[in-house]
């Protein structure tokens, strides 16, 4: 686990990617984080993508099944960073995700992988999620056989 001040620093480069979302209601940063250096930089854009569609059978909205042809599948800020790392040979393992969400009056919101996200981010072998919960509070998961959640 990273130190509190390291943690504020790498929400505020997720939050600065945030700004960078043509999402109307919602802007989503994202960044990955391997040895203390920014590997990716992400945020949730309205364009769709293969991979994306790919993990969206992942959402499972109320029991009904997720239609992947819809045109709800524009590339979430965390998928974004995964694409962008595609071809990088690297411990996974050691990387971590930092996941910013603020809403329109600049508030922040949870910004906790959707399901389809946290699949990817799982089958990557990413370990490490750290995600905001709202103003005062973030989130962090570390993935293994049992999730562990806490809440700082």
């Amino acid at each position: 686990m990273y130190s509190e001040k390291k943690i504020k620093r790498y929400f505020k480069l997720a939050k600065n990617a945030s700004t960078f979302s043509d999402y109307p209601k919602i802007n989503i940063g994202a960044i990955i984080v391997y040895k203390n250096q920014i590997i990716a930089i992400g945020y949730n854009i309205c364009k769709s993508n293969p991979t994306q569609m790919k993990y969206n059978i992942y959402r499972n909205m109320n029991g009904r099944k997720y239609d992947v042809r819809s045109r709800k599948n524009f590339l979430h800020a965390e998928m974004k960073c995964l694409v962008e790392t595609r071809d990088l040979d690297i411990d996974w393992s050691k990387a971590s995700i930092f996941v910013y969400r603020e809403h329109c009056d600049g508030t922040k919101a949870l910004s906790r992988p959707c399901p389809s996200c946290y699949q990817a981010i799982r089958e990557r072998g990413i370990k490490n999620i750290y995600y905001t919960i709202d103003n005062k509070h973030y989130g962090y998961e570390k993935i293994s056989w049992h999730i562990r959640i806490k809440v700082i």
